[in-house]
C-alpha cells in the first residue's frame, strides 16, 4: 500500500492543486450543487481490488436561503472494492463546507454491476443501486434509495453513455419517486485521453415533470484523463434553468490498487 501512495502522490497533489485553483476562480453566492457530480459507465474494479475515489465541486447555484450568502465546497471520498467478478461495493462520505464551517452531509452505500462485454468497443449494460442517508445542511435529514442503469456504446473513437435514475423516498412526507437521468458524450483524442460533454438532470416527480424551468439542467465540457492506473475527470458547466446553478467546476480522482 505504502509503495502504491508513494507511485501516485504526485497525481494527487497535483489533482488537489486544480481543485483549489479553480475554487479561487469560482466564487459567489453557492448553495449545494449535487455532490455525487458523475456519469457512471463500465469503470469497474477487478475482483479482488481496491479503490478510492476523491470527489469535488463548487458551484455560483441558484438561490437557496436556508445556506445563505457564501461559499459551498463540496467533496466525497469513495473507498471502493471488486468482491466478485462484475461486481463493484462502495461507500461515499460526503462532506461540504458553507460559510466556512464543514458539515457531514450523509452516508451512501452502494453495488455496482456491469455485465461482461468487449470493452473497446460495442454495447454494454448495467446497473448501480443505492441506500444513502442524506442529511443536507439547512434541511431535514431522510432516508432514500436509488435506481441507475448504465448503457453504453463504443463505436468509431466516440463513448455514448445513458444513466436513467430514479429516487426513491424511504422516509419523510414526500414519499414521490424522482427521475434523475444523467448523460455522456465523448471523443477519444488519444489512448489516455478522452474529451466531451456530460449532462445532468433533476426532472422532478416520475408522475409529472417539473416545468423545465424548474427543472436542474447542467450540461458540462469534460476532460477525462488516465495516467497509469489513475483516472482524472473535469469539468466545467453552466446552468440552464433558473432552479439550476450558475458556473460549476468538479473533479474527480480515481486511483485503484491491487490489494491492500
Amino acid at each position: 500500500m505504502h509503495s502504491y501512495l508513494l507511485k501516485y502522490s504526485r497525481s494527487i497533489r497535483s489533482c488537489l492543486t486544480l481543485v483549489l485553483f479553480l475554487t479561487l476562480i469560482f466564487i459567489g453566492s453557492v448553495s449545494a450543487a449535487p455532490a455525487d457530480m458523475r456519469v457512471v459507465t463500465d469503470d469497474i474494479l477487478e475482483q479482488g481490488k481496491f479503490g478510492l475515489e476523491f470527489q469535488a465541486n463548487i458551484a455560483q447555484p441558484a438561490v437557496n436561503k436556508s445556506l445563505g450568502k457564501g461559499n459551498v465546497f463540496q467533496e466525497i471520498v469513495e473507498p471502493t472494492y471488486g468482491i466478485a467478478e462484475n461486481w463493484e461495493a462502495s461507500l461515499q462520505l460526503p462532506v461540504e463546507q458553507v460559510n466556512d464551517v464543514w458539515y457531514e452531509t450523509g452516508l451512501n452505500t452502494e453495488l455496482q454491476y456491469i455485465a461482461p462485454h468487449d470493452e473497446t468497443n460495442g454495447f454494454y449494460w448495467g446497473g448501480r443501486s443505492e441506500i444513502n442517508f442524506i442529511n443536507p445542511v439547512g434541511m431535514p435529514e431522510s432516508w432514500q434509495s436509488e435506481w441507475r442503469a448504465v448503457l453504453g456504446i463504443r463505436i468509431n473513437g466516440w463513448h455514448l453513455v445513458l444513466n436513467p435514475s430514479i429516487t426513491v423516498p424511504l422516509t419523510g412526507v414526500d414519499r414521490q419517486m424522482t427521475f434523475e437521468p444523467s448523460a455522456k458524450v465523448v471523443r477519444q483524442i488519444d489512448m489516455q485521453t478522452h474529451v466531451g460533454i456530460e449532462y445532468f438532470v433533476e426532472a422532478g416527480s416520475i408522475a409529472k415533470w417539473l416545468p423545465f424551468q424548474q427543472q436542474y439542467e447542467l450540461p458540462m465540457l469534460v476532460v477525462d484523463k488516465k495516467l497509469g492506473k489513475t483516472e482524472i475527470n473535469i469539468g466545467v458547466g453552466k446552468g440552464l434553468t433558473h432552479s439550476s446553478d450558475g458556473w460549476v467546476v468538479k473533479t474527480i480522482l480515481s486511483l485503484s490498487f491491487d490489494s491492500l
